[in-house]
């Protein structure tokens, strides 16, 4: 089940590895590999399920990003945990750790779930869901 505002939506096993897999295609186009690390800066949604599962599935860790900190704790966390991809949410996270001083890295990857107006370390974060084909059913049961 997904909560949403007013309303629950109703989730099969079968949808969460479909998105999983395409979550981990996407990740993998954008270099994640088996041990690397991915920060996830998100609040609470269905997409924090795939994601982990997608990251998991990959062989790499996932580093969650608590959604309530500041874009300088945030920062801190990315380059200590030696983070080779970050994955926002949304606009409210990419615009805490654009304007952090020292900046972030720009040798990360940077991607969102949502679109994203905000220029991080110079450059528009990457769409997640655009970076893949979704998977095919053998991909999925595999």
């Amino acid at each position: 089940l997904e909560l949403t505002e007013k309303e629950v939506a109703v989730r099969t096993w079968h949808e969460l590895a479909r998105d999983a897999a395409h979550a981990a295609a996407a990740l993998r186009s954008l270099g994640l590999a088996k041990g690397d690390r991915l920060a996830f800066l998100s609040p609470n949604r269905y997409e924090w399920v795939v994601v982990d599962l997608a990251v998991l599935s990959i062989g790499a860790v996932h580093v969650p990003v608590h959604n309530s900190l500041s874009g300088p704790q945030m920062r801190y966390q990315i380059v200590d945990s030696g983070a080779t991809v970050v994955l926002l949410a949304g606009e409210e996270q990419a615009a805490k750790i654009a304007a952090c001083s020292p900046p972030v890295p720009s040798d990360i990857e940077y991607a969102s779930l949502d679109p994203i107006a905000t220029k991080i370390a110079g450059a528009s974060p990457r769409s997640l869901l655009n970076l893949a084909p979704s998977p095919t059913e053998a991909e999925v049961v595999a």
